[in-house]
This record gives structure tokens, sequence and C-alpha cells, in this order.
């Protein structure tokens, strides 16, 4: 894939633009808590988070069998909801990213898993969502990663073709999403990505070890940014 043609970008949300585990353990360990039971590891958690409530539920009661997990993710859901960016926060790296995108004209969007009713409070709660030109979430659209159409529809609404766009996310489906569609793949290595699946072996364009590194990758870094 030749960078040198893109002029967008799309993230993932989290994971990716937002270290949001926080919070998703919080809401966990508030269950465990009310039961009684230890606090799991945020670190731990953290690995589930891409694959959703039923996924950091499965981490934080391991010990539950499914139908009790499965009646778990409605409280869990609850919660988090209730404080979905108090703990919440940019990974280090994303305000000089952005900051440079804006700099330089490029629109950035978010096409996330997420559903709406947590992803438009996180980032309006981190001062986000106004330079946003474009957000696809989970239920955007009937399909989700690693499907193509929510980057296909972000694009439109940017105003940009997919091939001079490109996609960061911390998940195989980012990469999967992001080939399907024609976008240039940049895989996020300090995101959430389970320990046997890492970004290595996603096929991705290129792998980045902190956000702003991508701006290296775009060819718009600062003197004082490059190596």
């Amino acid at each position: 894939m030749a960078f040198s043609q893109v002029s967008a970008v799309l993230f993932d949300l989290d994971g990716t633009l937002v270290h949001s585990a926080p919070d998703m353990a919080a809401a966990a360990n508030w269950l465990r808590d009310q039961r009684g039971l230890a606090p799991v590891d945020e670190g731990h958690l953290s690995r589930y988070v891409s694959r959703g409530a039923a996924g950091v539920i499965g981490a934080a009661f391991a010990e539950a069998n499914d139908e009790q997990r499965s009646a778990l993710i409605g409280p869990f859901l609850e919660r988090y909801g209730e404080n979905v960016c108090r703990l919440s926060h940019v990974f280090d790296g994303v305000p000089e990213l952005l900051s440079q995108l804006k700099s330089h004209g490029w629109p950035w969007g978010v096409v996330t898993n997420k559903a709406a009713v947590y992803a438009e409070p996180l980032l309006q709660g981190l001062n986000l969502r106004e330079d946003c030109a474009a957000l696809i979430c989970g239920d955007t659209l009937p399909v989700r990663k690693p499907a193509p159409d929510g980057l296909l529809e972000a694009c439109r609404r940017m105003g940009v073709a997919p091939e001079n766009c490109v996609y960061v996310g911390d998940d195989q489906r980012d990469i999967q999403a992001a080939r399907a569609a024609g976008c240039a793949a940049v895989a996020a290595a300090y995101g959430y990505y389970a320990l046997d699946d890492p970004p290595e072996s996603w096929d991705a364009d290129r792998i980045i070890g902190k956000a702003d590194d991508l701006l290296q990758v775009l060819g718009l870094a600062t003197p004082s940014q490059q190596d």
C-alpha cells in the first residue's frame, strides 16, 4: 500500500484512540465486589475489551458458567454506561497526532463495534466529538467489522475515497475490514489485542508502537518527531 496517496484517517475506538479499559474493568470489578469477590487485574481484562461486554465478563468471571455470565452482561453494561468516561483517556501521542492531522487539513473519523450509546458520550467526554468527521458505531449499520461497510460509510461521510484513507486498529478484524474496504491498514501494537493473536500475524501494511508513530508512516512528522 502506498501511503503517499492517503489524506484521511479512520480509527478504531477502544484500544486505538482511547484507553477505555479502566472504566470497563472498573464496571466488571464492581460486579465482583457486589458478589464478595476479589478484583481482577485491569491489565488482564484489557486484553478482552475488543471482544465486547461478553469478552470482558468472560474474563472477569472465568469461574462462572455460561448462563451466569450471560446474566451479568446487562448489569455490567448498565454500570459501564453510567461511568463511560470517568477513568478513560486518550492514549499517549493521540493529542499530537490529531493536532497534526488538523493542521494539515486531514479529516479523521472513528469506526467502532461499540454501540453509539457508549461511543458518543465517550468521545464527547474526551472533547473529541467536534473534530471527528465521521462516527460509525456497532449499531449504525446492519453489519459490523470485519465487514467493510462501516469503513466505506465513514469514507463517504468524510468525502474521501477508500484508497485515500488509512484505518488504524488493535484487532485482526480491523485489518480485515480495512483490506476489504480498500483502505491502507495499520495495526496498533499498543492496544488491546490478545496475546495469542499478535499484530505481526495480521498482515497489516504497517505496525505502530505508539499513536503518534502514525505521523511518520504518513510523512507528517515534524523534525522533532523523526527518529
